[in-house]
């Protein structure tokens, strides 16, 4: 793993991107490869505040209800194990 400007990364994360990093209202997960990809939101305590499926390339994650403050969000698959930091506003 390595610590990125955005938070910790796997190197195996190529191609995924996550934004807008400051996020107010929903967050843009675009994924290279879609297939069997789930996705996890953790909050700074560790709870899990959402997790799902990623069912198309680019996916919109509505987090207006979100308290403001840090998540961790997590893409994973048996090729790929990607977390980044983002900061709710």
């Amino acid at each position: 793993m390595q610590v990125g400007g955005t938070g910790y990364q796997s190197i195996s994360g190529d191609g995924i991107l996550i934004y807008p990093n400051p996020a107010k209202d929903q967050l843009n997960v675009i994924v290279p490869e879609f297939t069997g990809q789930s996705i996890k939101i953790t909050n700074i305590h560790g709870q899990l505040v959402y997790s799902g499926e990623l069912l198309f390339q680019h996916t919109k994650v509505d987090i207006s209800l979100f308290s403001k403050g840090v998540y961790f969000v997590q893409i994973q698959s048996e090729k790929c194990n990607y977390v980044q930091k983002v900061v709710k506003e």
